[in-house]
């Protein structure tokens, strides 16, 4: 089940925390010590190719943010323990986004266009996504004011979002592959360490604020009542690490049945049709983010259809 949802490195250090009478028996500690092995060795490794993409875009002077993974797994007690899956890149400017993918092939990588605009290949075997934005949302509305709220803070000779952008786009992430292929715990993990970083015990109201406000402008107040709901009930996340106040729980024993069902991002259910899972997952989209779901499939739409015409349409 920690496979499944790609959490055997927080899982361990639960295991950690137990007393000595409660331990699992020795070889099962042996096993799992193999498992976290190997994602230490994989982190390292992904650590190893952010510093040389660092330097790539270092060399050309040009703006390169991480997104997601190492700068996320920061949060976590132990960051070595967090499963990365891929590196994610966000390129502000245009001219850079350009010149990135031409780096990139420089370099012998052969980047492919994905649905909905972005870019991804392979380095070392590591995977590295190019994004066009710094959060998962679809509608112009929204993404212009994302775009109004983009900060970012120095990382490793790169730079990272700043805590505020970053919150929305964890909590957009999980809003994204619920939508549609699904979303495993891993990632609700993140948006927890994040709220417990930022918010434990009701510090940087400001921070909650302006937090707050931004989700209710982009129409994402029950949605986010949903995942606060989730977190409480089903991570155990305090009431008072959450960004402000959850005056009236919904039930989200159904999402959870969703997410054990589905795993990290949907791939429980890889051998379903793209339209099953969309259908699927239909009556939850609009009735939580009603404006996200349909400017998600337009877009979806369209990028299939460029990608299959190989022209703007």
């Amino acid at each position: 089940m920690a496979r499944k949802q790609t959490v055997q490195g927080l899982v361990y250090y639960g295991i950690n925390l137990l007393p000595k009478d409660c331990l699992p028996p020795i070889m099962t500690l042996a096993s799992w010590m193999v498992e976290i092995e190997r994602i230490h060795q994989e982190n390292t490794k992904i650590d190893s190719v952010i510093a040389e993409l660092s330097e790539w875009w270092k060399s050309s002077d040009m703006l390169a943010v991480v997104m997601k993974g190492s700068t996320v797994a920061e949060l976590y007690p132990d960051p070595s323990l967090r499963i990365s899956g891929d590196i994610d890149l966000y390129f502000p400017n245009e001219s850079d986004w350009n010149s990135a993918i031409s780096i990139a092939k420089e370099h012998g990588c052969t980047p492919e266009f994905d649905s909905d605009g972005d870019v991804h290949y392979a380095y070392k075997k590591v995977i590295v996504e190019h994004h066009r934005t710094s959060s998962e949302l679809s509608s112009r509305q929204s993404l212009s004011k994302l775009e109004s709220l983009e900060e970012y803070q120095e990382w490793r000779n790169m730079k990272k979002l700043a805590p505020l952008p970053n919150l929305l786009l964890l909590n957009t992430h999980i809003l994204k592959h619920a939508m549609v292929a699904g979303i495993g715990l891993r990632q609700f993990c993140d948006i927890a360490m994040a709220y417990k970083t930022y918010f434990a015990d009701n510090q940087n109201r400001e921070l909650a604020e302006e937090y707050k406000s931004a989700i209710s402008s982009l129409g994402l107040e029950k949605w986010t009542r949903l995942l606060h709901s989730f977190l409480v009930d089903h991570l155990g996340l305090s009431n008072n690490d959450l960004p402000f106040p959850l005056n009236e729980k919904l039930d989200s024993a159904w999402l959870m049945a969703e997410v054990m069902k589905d795993g990290n991002f949907g791939e429980q259910q890889k051998n379903d049709s793209m339209i099953k899972k969309i259908l699927h997952k239909f009556l939850f989209s609009v009735g939580f983010a009603p404006r996200e779901y349909f400017a998600r499939m337009f877009s979806l739409v369209l990028g299939r259809s460029k990608l299959t015409f190989g022209k703007d349409i």
